[in-house]
């Protein structure tokens, strides 16, 4: 799950410190261990490691300064492993994550594009820029200042004046269809005579660029290959409202105008159920009748049926420490943090997970 993900990170960077830290340190105690055998000092590195930990206080007249000296060392490494970490602990991760894949719902004729800019309720970045074109791997290895692409879009139609949560570039049909147009020419620019392909790869590039409240600004950029675009999927939602009602497994063409005007989740909210959210669907998609093989989102298992979506992918304990892992996510980022709603909501949640009682 992307949110454990950024926890990891977060551990990543304190382990790596310690471990830096702990080496570094081992360097110093052997230089010293090495100048005092020098000296004459016996069993010089047990003594050397006694004095850099200050659990011994040696006075030997040969090595008193150097003792200080070792001493000092420590204090100095203390104050940087503190400092350091402290910054970069108070350093906050980039808030902006990408799915894996590009997903071209084959029904309503549309490429979707989802990210996630994982911010707590009520934080937003601010003037948010987003870009997205197609280029072949020669025009990204130029060197000039600015890439030409191939196709893109125009970015006023992209830009958002503020954002937050998981959020989607959905292109329009005549897009869709450029787009694809676009990356089919491409791949014949670079076939042999025997129509193999040849060339390097195909990139469809997205970038997202944003300023918190404090003024940090935040840019990812992700790169889609060919084999990142699903054909026949479509992106599996993460509010119970939309992944447990008949409107997200439809396969009947809609038009804008008709999508408009569709009740969506009317079913789920006449049957009185209650609203729960799944954030590991992040990167799952649902395979539509009229789809293509992905190899690659079968070999991560984010392929889910309509029974994985609306029940659960797993079984067991395996599915119960998922669905609390979200729970914790959507507290953490999407509650009012309001004492009796939340301990109202941890008793439907655990009942619902254990399926006690489904709401």
């Amino acid at each position: 799950m992307r949110p454990l993900h950024q926890v990891g990170k977060k551990i990543k960077v304190i382990f790596l410190y310690l471990l830096y830290y702990c080496l570094s340190s081992l360097i110093v105690v052997t230089i010293f261990a090495w100048i005092y055998s020098l000296k004459g000092i016996s069993n010089s590195w047990q003594i050397s490691f006694e004095i850099f930990w200050t659990i011994e206080n040696y006075k030997f007249d040969e090595i008193v300064y150097w003792t200080y000296v070792e001493r000092m060392m420590n204090d100095l490494f203390s104050i940087i492993l503190v400092g350091t970490v402290l910054m970069r602990l108070l350093k906050p991760l980039n808030p902006i994550l990408f799915a894996n894949y590009v997903a071209y719902d084959t029904v309503d004729r549309k490429m979707v594009f989802k990210y996630w800019i994982m911010l707590p309720k009520d934080q937003y970045l601010y003037d948010t820029k987003i870009k997205l074109f197609l280029a072949d791997y020669e025009t990204h290895q130029r060197g000039i200042n600015k890439i030409t692409p191939v196709w893109e879009i125009e970015e006023d139609r992209l830009n958002l004046n503020m954002a937050r949560g998981i959020r989607f570039v959905e292109l329009t049909e005549k897009e869709s269809s450029d787009l694809m147009k676009a990356i089919e020419k491409l791949y014949d620019k670079h076939v042999d005579e025997e129509r193999k392909y040849v060339g390097g790869d195909i990139i469809i590039d997205l970038s997202i660029r944003g300023t918190d409240e404090s003024g940090i600004t935040y840019h990812s950029w992700h790169k889609y290959k060919i084999d990142d675009i699903l054909l026949g999927y479509r992106y599996v939602p993460m509010q119970r409202h939309s992944y447990d009602s008949k409107d997200f497994y439809r396969e009947i063409y809609l038009n804008d105008e008709a999508k408009r005007k569709l009740n969506a989740g009317e079913d789920f909210y006449q049957s009185g159920k209650k609203e729960f959210f799944r954030y590991q669907h992040f990167d799952k998609v649902y395979r539509l009748k009229s789809s293509a093989k992905s190899e690659k989102a079968e070999k991560n298992h984010d392929i889910l049926s309509e029974d994985q979506i609306r029940h659960g992918q797993f079984r067991g304990l395996h599915q119960l420490i998922l669905d609390l892992i979200s729970f914790i996510t959507w507290f953490y980022l999407d509650s009012d943090k309001k004492l009796s709603w939340v301990l109202k909501k941890i008793g439907e949640y655990l009942l619902h997970i254990t399926h006690i009682r489904r709401f």
